[in-house]
């Protein structure tokens, strides 16, 4: 039976081997709003493997810590925007990665809302409009006859405004 002063040393050893033994790094930057000119404040950065992210603070800094080593996928994401990956951001021991990211949001596409036409079947006979926000009993009426399709909230700029009820698309 090991004593206290033993069970302790080995303990203390066990802990300080697993410290020295762990392999993390850090990946830290900035996030530029080429539209905007300033910082992309809000923004939300996540590893595509890992369950590991951080949000873009107001002077458009973000940190992102305790990463394993290894190479990851980098998204970047705000809502109303398409989603960025940058690929292949490799992690070493004990590091810290900068990155200074230029981010040019792509447009919007469900901009033209006047193109009735579905992208999949080229087709406009069963394409109806999207209607969002809280729905009247008229519009539930019409959403159970097929006349419109119900999308919930408007959430940002940039969302689809017709749907194709022969292929199941919104767009």
């Amino acid at each position: 039976m090991l004593k206290k002063k033993q069970f302790i040393v080995i303990l203390t050893i066990l802990i300080s081997g697993q410290i020295n033994f762990s392999q993390t790094g850090t990946i830290k930057g900035y996030v530029y709003d080429s539209i905007e000119r300033g910082p992309f404040v809000g923004a939300n950065l996540s590893l595509e493997k890992l369950d590991k992210q951080s949000s873009v603070d107001f002077d458009g800094n973000f940190v992102i810590d305790s990463i394993p080593i290894g190479t990851y996928d980098l998204k970047l994401s705000y809502l109303g925007y398409r989603d960025t990956i940058i690929k292949s951001v490799r992690v070493y021991n004990d590091s810290v990665v900068t990155l200074n990211i230029t981010y040019l949001p792509l447009p919007c596409m469900y901009r033209d809302k006047n193109d009735k036409t579905c992208p999949i079947c080229n087709k406009s006979d069963k394409v109806i409009p999207i209607i969002y926000g809280l729905p009247s009993p008229e519009l539930v009426k019409d959403a159970e006859k097929g006349k419109v399709w119900l999308g919930g909230c408007q959430i940002s700029f940039c969302m689809p405004h017709w749907y194709c009820k022969r292929d199941k698309k919104e767009f």
